[in-house]
């Protein structure tokens, strides 16, 4: 897909999705139902719905969005049910507790201490969470100096269909200036088959065991399974990768970036794979933010049933949704 074809695209659905313009949501649909829940032992979970789908978040495990699928079907988020209802204690200032789900970090990884683990409070902490409309969720982080930054997200559901907008805000709570870039990560079951666009440049493709991965004309693909784990990174003006499990593509994707600016050693697409689960993952662009600045960045996602497994039917879904020439 062309870098143009991407954007218009792009605008497109910002410009018809509720709450275009206006992050705190659109108005009221007759169709659309919302339900606070308990929600695999979690209490206070939250229930987005339209005629279509459903979205299920946990705002005291990090905010994460833990449950994405069609009306009464298959979830394509992955979950740990040995961690279903659990809260483990907040162990500042740094910690990782890998519940599955949706959460948001702060790239680049490099400047975690020592690498790992990510910021408890991002990780970890506890939500608060507002209902702007039966459509709309809005999900704030804590808002303690120890996280350095404050997220905010914003969750709309389309009147119908699958689409999903997140409207993504990081604010610097910090003493110090911070490059940073939102980083989405969204995790997956596996065995998927996991695909990212291929750009025109192999230099703009690195990573780690990159031999488990294959490519077509337009896509970088892998279906393998193994005990080693890989990490695809693609610079791209086209921001967008998608999993293929059970019958099911999942596509996240990102505004186009007005530049190809991000920190040391990210991304706009990466994809980080092992034998059991998979990241899709979208970063925004880097924002340097002074202390009490904010930065903004907005992902879709949708949701689509394929008649199989194949990527012949992974690549004409993408298709069909305009991802591909």
């Amino acid at each position: 897909m062309h870098t143009t074809t991407f954007a218009a695209c792009c605008f497109s659905i910002l410009l018809s999705s509720p709450g275009a313009g206006n992050p705190t949501c659109g108005a009221h649909h007759p169709a659309v139902r919302d339900v606070r829940l308990t929600f695999r032992g979690w209490t206070n979970a939250y229930r987005l719905a339209n005629d279509t789908v459903e979205l299920i978040a946990v705002p005291q495990i990090g905010g994460r969005i833990m449950h994405y699928s069609f009306l009464g079907g298959q979830n394509v988020v992955r979950e740990v049910p040995s961690l279903w209802g659990v809260i483990e204690p907040l162990r500042p200032d740094w910690q990782y507790v890998n519940y599955g789900g949706c959460k948001l970090w702060a790239a680049p990884q490099c400047a975690f201490p020592n690498r790992w683990p990510p910021n408890a409070y991002w990780e970890n902490g506890r939500c608060t969470a507002a209902m702007n409309s039966p459509l709309c969720l809005q999900l704030v982080g804590p808002r303690d100096p120890a996280a350095l930054l404050q997220f905010t997200r914003t969750v709309t559901l389309a009147p119908s269909g699958s689409l999903v907008r997140l409207d993504h805000r990081m604010e610097n709570l910090s003493s110090a200036t911070l490059t940073r870039s939102i980083w989405a990560v969204n995790q997956q079951p596996r065995p998927s088959l996991l695909l990212a666009p291929r750009p025109p440049s192999p230099h703009r493709v690195w990573g780690t065991n990159l031999h488990l991965w294959l490519h077509t004309d337009d896509v970088y693909y892998t279906e393998i399974q193994t005990n080693l784990a890989s990490k695809l990174f693609v610079l791209t003006e086209r921001p967008w990768c998608a999993g293929l499990h059970n019958r099911l593509l999942w596509i996240v994707w990102g505004e186009p970036p007005t530049q190809l600016s991000y920190p040391q050693g990210e991304a706009p697409v990466e994809i980080y794979c092992e034998a059991s689960y998979a990241e899709l993952e979208i970063l925004s662009p880097a924002f340097t933010l002074a202390p009490g600045q904010a930065g903004t960045y907005t992902m879709f996602w949708s949701l689509t049933k394929t008649p199989d497994n194949s990527l012949a039917a992974a690549l004409a879904a993408l298709r069909a949704h305009g991802f591909l020439p």
